[in-house]
């Protein structure tokens, strides 16, 4: 039987191929600029109104908000309740996911947007009892603070109300709306920078091992309790508090510096030796903040340089601002704030300027609880039943984890979060103080 096969010519049917490929390669090209264009469509419906008018209940005036070229809000209100609010409503315009992530953080319910992977991290925080700490702190607040902190939050909560069906992108992908903003996340949010620069209770617990093995002079010397850098280096040393680490000390024939026009023990030129790295293996770079006098500048005026030393991140940690009631004589303030928080942290008004900085200070003492089979702890006053805290993480996907911190006169028992300790640890901390938790306002 014969058998015949028709084929177009080889060049046509390369030609066919071809034109297929551009084709699919046209249609996949307009697909894929749809979707970036919905994409886009999409973000700038979310953006936030920086032009016009707009209503806000709780107002009970207008309201003027400048944004600058770089889009730095200039917000000037006729009353500090105003003024407050403005600022909760255009920081959250701005960054009210991170404002959001961060009270989360701070109260440990990450894992009920992010799943399991976050629950170690929210299981330390309820440990810790932030939250707790920032809900008793709220009734201990001045008056005046309160106020200004509730005028924040209900500008915060007015334009989550006005955006609901146009919130960050972030908010969309997590398929979740936030919470109103209340005056303790405000708290929350101060909690977290506190958390962040002063947790020293892993260090007490280093330090513990470390002088179980060393004599008393030994301890002295690993960890001294004073140093020359205590003093500015043109005020005179104490004698009694002088160490051997003095730059005079290390450099008994060194001369004085001819143009030092107030000779002090410690000399400038010894001064910067010592602060060489070369001659300091221990001296690291850090939070700072230096001030010149106006008597070494060329406008006459101090100068103040204030370096915080955090992190760098997007979003960034701070959000810049510029405050005005009324005309200005009684506050006109510029600089940066922590999102979350209002008033200005770090900035200047028309008189002076300020800065910034962490020292680093023991803030926090653990102490061994010794309990009974009752589950008693051991008081001054005896044998007495501490307080339970029932806390309940909410897991992404999974089930609730429950669980009991127990919280002594100290503080709460922290030893569930620490790797390896057996002892009932708890943990004193200035956070858990509610007189430190008042931002001050002046």
């Amino acid at each position: 039987m014969a058998t015949t096969t028709l084929a177009p010519p080889k060049k046509q049917a390369q030609s066919i191929i071809l034109r297929s490929l551009v084709t699919f390669g046209t249609l996949l090209g307009v697909a894929i600029m749809g979707v970036a264009l919905w994409i886009y469509a999409i973000e700038r419906s979310e953006l936030p109104q920086v032009d016009g008018t707009i209503t806000a209940a709780g107002l009970s005036g207008p309201v003027s908000v400048l944004r600058d070229k770089l889009g730095v809000p200039h917000i000037r209100a006729a009353s500090y309740d105003d003024l407050f609010f403005a600022q909760g409503f255009v920081t959250a315009q701005d960054r009210l996911w991170q404002m959001d992530i961060s009270r989360r953080y701070a109260a440990g319910t990450l894992a009920e947007l992010l799943g399991p992977s976050l629950l170690k991290h929210d299981r330390r925080q309820r440990y810790l009892q932030i939250r707790a700490a920032c809900e008793r702190a709220v009734g201990k607040l001045d008056p005046q603070q309160r106020r200004f902190l509730e005028a924040y939050a209900q500008g915060v909560n007015a334009f989550i109300e006005q955006s609901r069906k146009h919130l960050p992108i972030e908010f969309k992908i997590l398929r979740y709306s936030p919470a109103p903003w209340r005056v303790e996340d405000s708290l929350l949010i101060g909690a977290n920078m506190d958390q962040m620069l002063n947790t020293q209770y892993d260090l007490e617990l280093k330090r513990e091992k470390v002088v179980r093995h060393l004599n008393a002079q030994e301890i002295a010397d690993l960890y001294p309790s004073t140093s020359w850098r205590d003093l500015p280096p043109a005020q005179q040393a104490n004698p009694s508090i002088e160490d051997e680490q003095s730059p005079t000390k290390q450099n008994p024939d060194s001369k004085e510096d001819e143009e030092d026009e107030h000779p002090t023990p410690t000399k400038t030129s010894s001064f910067i030796r010592a602060l060489d790295a070369r001659s300091c293996d221990m001296c690291v770079p850090g939070s700072n903040n230096w001030v010149v006098s106006g008597a070494h500048t060329a406008s006459g005026k101090p100068l103040l340089s204030n370096d915080m030393h955090i992190e760098h991140s997007i979003p960034d940690i701070w959000y810049e601002t510029h405050l005005t009631k009324g005309d200005g004589q009684d506050y006109d303030v510029a600089g940066v704030s922590l999102p979350g928080l209002p008033f200005v942290i770090v900035g200047h008004n028309r008189r002076i300027a300020w800065g910034f900085t962490n020292l680093g200070p023991d803030v926090q003492d653990l102490f061994i609880e010794q309990f009974n089979a009752a589950g008693e702890v051991d008081t001054p006053k005896g044998w007495q039943a501490p307080q339970k805290t029932r806390e309940v993480i909410h897991v992404k996907g999974k089930p609730d984890e429950v669980f009991d911190v127990i919280v002594t006169r100290h503080g709460p028992i922290i030893t569930p979060i620490l790797s390896g300790e057996t002892r009932q640890l708890a943990l004193e901390w200035t956070l858990y103080d509610s007189e430190t938790l008042g931002i001050p306002f002046g």
